[in-house]
C-alpha cells in the first residue's frame, strides 16, 4: 500500500513538472527564431519569397504554436499589379513541444485561415505553380530521372512537408491563352503529406459553379505523379450533380492516363452535363445515370469496358469509347446491350422545336455517335417490341437508326429511320419493312374501331416528312406504302349483306346495317402518299365468293374517306379444275359504291349502274384461282 502511494506521488509530481514545462515553452522560443525558420524553409522549398506583417506570436490556442498575420508568397512571373501567388489572412503553425523546449522551432502542422490561391497559366503556357528552383524542384527533377529510360537514376532527396489544414479558402485560376477563368470558394479540408517519399492523403471541399464539391485523394507515390511517373491512386468526388470514384494507376504528366476501375452516379444526366460543361442534345431530358466498370483514359479519349450502365432506369452492359476530335466535337462509339429501352425521348428531342430552341441544331452538330444497340424489349410512344438490334449514328447533325432486327406485331420488322435539321426544322425519312405481322394489332394501333381487320400482314413503307409536331409531320408525309394481307377477316362489316341492299336499289348505307364479319383469302394495296393524303393506286380483296376492288384516297390527318369501290360475286374453282384462263368460270356483274364519311363514321353510297365503268376491273372479267 505504501509503495502504491509512493508511485502515485511520483507520477503526480512528474505530471506537474511536465505541465509546468509545457506552460513555460513560449519562454524558450523567440519570435526572431520562429520568423527566421519560417522564411528560410519557404525559401528553401519553393525558391520564392515569403513576407508577413509583424512578428510571429507564440500561443496555446488552438494548440501550442505560432500565429502569423497577412502572409504573402509572391509570384515572380506575374504581370505588374497582379495578385500574389498565395495570400493568407492568418497562418497557425503547431510547434513540436520537445523541440520548442530546447529552443528549436520545428513546425509540421499548419492551419491556413482564409487563404487565397491565385493559379495562372501565362500566354506561353507556363504555370505559376511550377517552381523554378528550391528543394521541391530538385526532388521533382530527381524523381523524373529515376523513371526515365534515358537517364541514370540518382538518389531522390527527401523534402519534409507535414499536415495542412485550410479554413474558408478561395482558389482562382486564369488561363491567358484560352481566356478561361474559374473560382472555387469556401474551401475547407486537410492535406496530409509528411514528406516527399510518403503517401499523400487529401480531403477537401469547396463550392464551384454554385455546387458543393468534396474530394478525397489517396496517392501512393505523389511525387511520381508530379514528375511524370505512375502511381496507384484512389480518387473520390461527391457533389449533387455527380458522384465519381476511381481506383487504379495514374500518370498526370508524361504519359497522361488513368487505368483502373470506376463507378459513378448522377440523379440527372442533363444536370451532370451542364455541371461538366458538356452540351447534350437540346430538348433531350435524361434522368438518373449510373455506371461502373473498367476505365482507361488518355488525353481526349476514354474507354469504358466491362461497363454496366443504367440510363434513366434502362440497364445495359457493354463498352463505350469517348473521344474529342480536332474540332472539339465529342464522339461516342461502342456497343450496349439493354434489358429494356425507350427511344421516345430521343425522337421527341429531335422533332420538338420548342424543347430544342435555337441551340438544337448546334448541339446536334456538336455530337458524333456510332453505337450498336440491342435490347430484350424496346418501346417508342405506344409501340412495343422485343429482340431489338440496331445501329444509331450521328454525323454532322444527321441521325440514322438502322434496325436490323425487331420482333413486333407478332412478326419481324426491319427499318432505317433518318433525321436531319434544315433551318431548325426536323426532316425525317422512314424505310420500314414488316413481315408476318398481326394485322389486328396494327389496325388497333392506327385507331380502327368500327372496322377491325385481322390476319397476316406484310408491308413496306417508304416515306419522308418534316415538321415539329404531330400535325405537321402527318400533313407533310410523302412516299409509298405496299401492303399484303392474307387469311384474315374484317370484323365489323359483312360484305355479303350488300347483295340484298343492291337488289333493293338503296342508295345510302350506314355501316351499322352491315354489321358482321367478312372472311378474306388475301388483300393487296398500293398507296401513293402526298401531303398526308393516301391515294389507293391498286387495291383488291378476295374472299370466298367475292372480289372487291378499290381506288380513291383518305386523309391521314383528318380521317376523311373518298374511296370508290366495286364488288362482284365469283365462283371458286374446285380442286383439280383447269387453270386455263379461257376455261375459267365467268364472274358476276360489278356493283359500284362509294365509301365516304370518316374513319370513325364511314358511310356507303351506291354508285349508279350506268357509271359502273368508272373503275375498270384490275383482273378483267374473269377471276384467277385463289391462292
Amino acid at each position: 500500500m505504501v509503495s502504491l502511494k509512493r508511485a502515485v506521488i511520483i507520477f503526480g509530481v512528474l505530471a506537474v513538472f511536465v505541465a509546468a514545462l509545457f506552460l513555460m515553452t513560449p519562454m524558450f522560443i523567440s519570435s526572431d527564431t520562429v520568423k527566421s525558420r519560417i522564411l528560410s524553409e519557404v525559401q528553401d522549398l519553393t525558391g520564392r519569397t515569403m513576407t508577413f506583417r509583424g512578428n510571429p506570436t507564440v500561443s496555446f490556442q488552438p494548440f501550442l504554436g505560432i500565429e502569423i498575420s497577412d502572409v504573402v508568397i509572391e509570384d515572380p512571373s506575374a504581370p505588374p499589379n497582379s495578385p500574389p501567388f498565395v495570400r493568407i489572412d492568418k497562418l497557425f503553425g503547431k510547434l513540436e513541444t520537445l523541440s520548442a523546449f530546447f529552443g528549436r522551432a520545428d513546425i509540421r502542422n499548419f492551419r491556413f485561415v482564409r487563404p487565397q490561391f491565385n493559379f495562372r497559366t501565362d500566354s506561353n503556357g507556363k504555370a505559376n505553380w511550377i517552381f523554378d528552383k528550391g528543394i521541391i524542384r530538385e526532388v521533382l527533377e530527381a524523381s523524373s530521372k529515376s523513371h526515365s529510360e534515358n537517364e541514370s537514376a540518382d538518389p531522390i532527396p527527401n523534402a519534409t512537408f507535414g499536415r495542412f489544414e485550410i479554413v474558408d479558402g478561395i482558389a482562382n485560376y486564369e488561363n491567358e491563352i484560352s481566356g478561361v477563368m474559374e473560382t472555387v470558394t469556401n474551401i475547407n479540408g486537410t492535406i496530409i503529406w509528411p514528406d516527399s517519399n510518403s503517401e499523400l492523403l487529401m480531403k477537401i471541399g469547396g463550392i464551384w459553379q454554385g455546387e458543393q464539391l468534396n474530394f478525397t485523394v489517396d496517392a501512393e507515390e505523389p511525387i511520381q505523379l508530379m514528375s511524370g511517373g505512375n502511381s496507384e491512386i484512389e480518387f473520390n468526388m461527391k457533389s449533387a450533380p455527380l458522384d465519381f470514384n476511381f481506383v487504379g494507376e495514374a500518370n498526370l504528366i508524361s504519359d497522361l492516363h488513368l487505368v483502373g476501375e470506376f463507378n459513378m452516379h448522377s440523379p440527372s444526366a442533363n444536370r451532370m452535363g451542364e455541371f461538366l460543361g458538356v452540351t447534350l442534345l437540346e430538348g433531350l431530358v435524361i434522368g438518373e445515370l449510373e455506371g461502373a466498370g473498367k476505365l482507361e483514359m488518355k488525353p481526349n479519349k476514354a474507354l469504358l469496358t466491362e461497363a454496366a450502365i443504367t440510363l434513366d432506369g434502362s440497364r445495359s452492359v457493354g463498352a463505350i469509347s469517348i473521344s474529342i476530335d480536332e474540332k472539339n466535337t465529342p464522339k461516342l462509339d461502342g456497343t450496349l446491350a439493354f434489358d429494356a429501352i425507350d427511344i421516345t425521348k430521343l425522337l421527341d428531342a429531335v422533332s420538338d422545336k420548342q424543347a430544342g430552341g435555337d441551340n438544337r441544331e448546334t448541339s446536334l452538330r456538336r455530337l458524333s455517335l456510332d453505337m450498336r444497340i440491342s435490347s430484350n424489349t424496346v418501346s417508342v410512344y405506344d409501340l412495343a417490341g422485343k429482340d431489338f438490334a440496331a445501329t444509331l449514328s450521328v454525323r454532322e447533325g444527321n441521325w440514322a437508326l438502322d434496325v436490323g432486327n425487331l420482333a413486333m406485331f407478332e412478326g419481324n420488322v426491319t427499318a432505317k429511320i433518318e433525321a436531319q435539321l434544315e433551318a431548325d426544322i426536323p426532316q425525317f425519312s422512314f424505310n420500314i419493312t414488316a413481315t408476318k405481322t398481326n394485322f389486328a394489332e396494327i389496325a388497333t394501333l392506327l385507331g380502327a374501331k368500327i372496322i377491325q381487320p385481322s390476319g397476316t400482314l406484310n408491308f413496306k413503307l417508304d416515306v419522308t416528312t418534316a415538321g415539329t409536331n404531330r400535325r405537321t409531320l402527318i400533313r407533310n408525309i410523302m412516299g409509298t406504302l405496299e401492303a399484303r394481307a392474307s387469311d384474315g377477316q374484317i370484323n365489323g362489316i359483312d360484305l355479303t349483306l350488300l347483295d340484298a341492299i343492291f337488289s333493293e336499289k338503296k342508295k345510302r348505307v350506314s355501316f351499322d346495317e352491315l354489321s358482321g364479319r367478312t372472311v378474306f383469302d388475301k388483300a393487296e394495296f398500293e398507296f401513293l402518299i402526298n401531303r398526308g393524303i393516301a391515294w389507293i393506286s391498286e387495291g383488291s380483296m378476295f374472299s370466298p365468293g367475292r372480289e372487291m376492288a378499290l381506288s380513291g384516297n383518305f386523309d391521314m390527318l383528318l380521317g376523311g374517306l373518298a374511296i370508290q369501290a366495286k364488288m362482284r360475286k365469283v365462283e371458286r374453282i374446285a380442286d383439280g379444275q383447269t387453270s386455263n384462263p379461257e376455261q375459267l368460270p365467268k364472274a358476276g356483274e360489278w356493283n359500284n359504291f362509294i365509301i365516304g364519311g370518316t374513319f370513325s363514321s364511314p358511310l356507303l353510297t351506291r354508285w349508279p349502274a350506268s357509271s359502273r365503268s368508272f373503275l375498270p376491273p384490275t383482273k378483267g372479267d374473269r377471276i384467277a384461282p385463289a391462292n
